[in-house]
């Protein structure tokens, strides 16, 4: 990872998912509230964390993670091990 990267990651996790889901909204083809649930479960935060974080009801936000199951697969919001993100630890959640 960058410097610039884990210096944004470290300083502004916001910012961080605010990058992240813009990617994987452009690659997936998803919404930016399903695209912003990704990137925040990707750090390992639950429903109700990310539900407080991005200002969902963590009923969306379960809801938004059976979709996002479905249609891209599992792995797709499980917590990420750290290499696969480019991070030292995840913001809110386990390292792997």
């Amino acid at each position: 990872m960058s410097r610039a990267t884990e210096s944004l990651w470290r300083s502004s996790p916001e910012r961080w998912v605010e990058r992240r889901s813009q990617y994987v909204e452009s690659k997936h083809g998803l919404d930016e509230r399903h695209a912003v649930t990704v990137a925040w479960s990707e750090l390992g935060y639950s429903s109700s964390g990310i539900a407080k974080r991005a200002g969902f009801a963590e009923g969306t936000v379960r809801g938004y993670l059976e979709e996002l199951a479905e249609e891209l697969g599992e792995a797709a919001v499980w917590a990420k091990a750290t290499e696969e993100i480019g991070v030292e630890a995840p913001v809110g959640g386990r390292s792997e």
